[in-house]
């Protein structure tokens, strides 16, 4: 046995080489997978426990990175119509400071 490995000894380190490159790469394919995950934006939507127009909208980032709301659209459907309106730049007005006609 020790004979044939001493023949065969160059052979051998290639193929032990060429074992450990495949390991390296599949360690190096599971790191990148991984960073990438990590990267990627995760971004939760959540409405708060409110069903009324008190009710209030949770964005979160969930990823490391991030990110930058350009514009949130609302769609509100009733019995008669559905209405659609850009709710990014709007104004909390208080209860009490809304008049009643």
């Amino acid at each position: 046995m020790l004979d044939w490995i001493a023949e065969n000894s160059g052979t051998l380190q290639v193929a032990v080489s060429l074992l450990t490159a495949v390991v390296w790469l599949a360690y190096l394919h599971i790191l990148w997978l991984n960073f990438r995950r990590q990267r990627q934006p995760v971004i939760l939507i959540n409405r708060s426990i409110a069903r009324d127009e008190n009710a209030h909208c949770f964005v979160t980032n969930m990823g490391a990175e991030p990110i930058y709301l350009l514009e949130v659209m609302a769609r509100v459907v009733t019995e008669e119509k559905t209405y659609h309106v850009k709710v990014t730049e709007r104004e909390e007005v208080a209860l009490n400071d809304v008049q009643n006609p």
